[in-house]
């Protein structure tokens, strides 16, 4: 039995690590050659709330501070993002690279008896993001 554990253990691990990227760090890569994407940040700190988010695809979300200092979210294994009504960082108002979003698919607490549905989503990195960047013509070296 123990043999029978050990060498399947084996082929589980040797079928992972042939396996290579997965489609979620794929789709990662393909976005961050974005025109859009701005220099990575390590924190981000909001007033009071989210002024306002959208989501950026399956595995990204833009969020916006003030009238236009928006960031580009990469986030992992958020099931509630594409359904989001609210979004919200910790308690105190920052949100780090390596933190955490919390999701949920109503805008408030639930006053009609249905229940309220959060995700905590891990925040893989945080970008500024430049929405008019696509507009502007390339930069050429001379």
């Amino acid at each position: 039995m123990q043999k029978t554990l050990i060498i399947l253990s084996g082929l589980l691990l040797m079928n992972c690590a042939s396996s290579g990227p997965s489609k979620a760090d794929a789709r990662r890569a393909i976005l961050l050659e974005d025109v859009r994407v701005g220099e990575q940040v390590e924190e981000i700190c909001f007033s009071r709330q989210i002024d306002r988010f959208r989501e950026n695809g399956r595995d990204s979300v833009v969020l916006t501070r003030g009238a236009s200092d928006e960031f580009l979210l990469m986030i992992r294994g958020c099931p509630l993002l594409s359904r989001a009504q609210s979004i919200r960082t910790g308690n105190r108002g920052c949100l780090r690279d390596m933190g955490n979003i919390f999701v949920s698919d109503t805008v408030s607490a639930p006053l009609s008896g249905v229940p309220q549905r959060i995700d905590t989503c891990p925040v893989h990195a945080i970008y500024r993001w430049n929405e008019d960047a696509e507009d502007q013509p390339p930069v050429t070296e001379k």
